[in-house]
């Protein structure tokens, strides 16, 4: 793992009120042609975090990188962010890691569950203002609802990129504090985990 290059992403995509993953399955959401990606900022190796717009941009900026020795980090990575690497732009790194679920076992006291989803006890907006690492302003996002990237106003455009960077800049940081405290056991059994969801596998006798 230490010789593994971490490379910090975070997604911006369309959604509206019928059309996010609080009413659709991650699967749906992340599969439909309607979710449009329309940002991804990454971070490599803790250096300054870039931000790209527009599907065909973010599939040549990906296509960049050296994916068989890369560690891909992002919060909630099992629920949204590996399904849009793996399927949408083909990404499989070497190792995937989720802060959201390095987290869980430790930071859920403040944790409720409602219609059987989890609510805000390790969201990264919760974590970040836990470790004193930053604040979550999500007013960029609530500002585009409904909005593909062809319709944002160029000061929309400045405001996403801020917030998807300042998104990928906290993960970062909470990654930092949460991986002392995390077991090489449970880094495997997280990519394992992961693996199971977006590269499933069957060995038939």
């Amino acid at each position: 793992m230490a010789n593994l290059v971490p490379v910090v992403l975070d997604f911006e995509t369309f959604w509206d009120t019928d059309h996010s993953l609080s009413k659709m399955s991650p699967i749906e959401y992340v599969m439909s042609p309607k979710t449009e990606i329309i940002s991804c900022a990454a971070k490599t190796n803790g250096r300054e975090t870039h931000v790209c717009f527009g599907e065909d941009n973010i599939h040549r900026e990906l296509a960049r990188y050296d994916w068989s020795e890369t560690m891909v980090i992002t919060h909630n990575m099992s629920g949204f962010d590996a399904m849009i690497l793996a399927w949408r732009f083909g990404v499989k790194p070497r190792m995937w890691a989720d802060t959201m679920c390095m987290a869980r076992p430790r930071y859920t006291k403040t944790t409720t569950v409602l219609d059987g989803k989890e609510k805000d006890g390790v969201s990264l907006g919760k974590l970040v203002q836990e470790f004193g690492v930053g604040t979550k302003d999500q007013s960029a996002l609530f500002n585009t609802k409904g909005k593909y990237l062809k319709d944002f106003t160029p000061e929309e455009r400045e405001a996403m990129k801020l917030y998807n960077a300042a998104d990928v800049d906290q993960c970062w940081a909470l990654f930092k504090k949460l991986y002392k405290e995390t077991s090489k056991d449970e880094m495997r059994l997280i990519d394992m985990t992961i693996r199971m969801l977006v590269e499933p596998q069957f060995v038939v006798d």
